[in-house]
């Protein structure tokens, strides 16, 4: 569906950027945060699409949902270590 596409781009760009702003602020947890606010946005996403698929399109899903709240928890980890500098 053409709207799917552009939600596919619009979260690819968001990662474009949340890399850009770690590499030019490696040593900051804002990246980090941002990174985490994205990943929470992915959860609902996928929480959405395993609610809704069928089959092997539901496994996929319930594994993009595990795979990004284990993102998450990096992307927190991190953050909270580079604020304790």
């Amino acid at each position: 569906m053409p709207e799917g596409k552009n939600v596919v781009r619009g979260l690819g760009a968001r990662e474009i950027a949340a890399g850009i702003g770690v590499l030019a602020r490696p040593r900051s947890p804002i990246p980090f945060l941002a990174r985490a606010a994205g990943d929470a946005l992915d959860i609902g996403a996928a929480g959405y699409a395993a609610r809704k698929a069928t089959g092997d399109k539901a496994k996929v899903a319930r594994f993009s949902l595990a795979t990004v709240a284990g993102f998450l928890v990096l992307d927190l980890l991190i953050a909270r270590s580079l604020a304790r500098r």
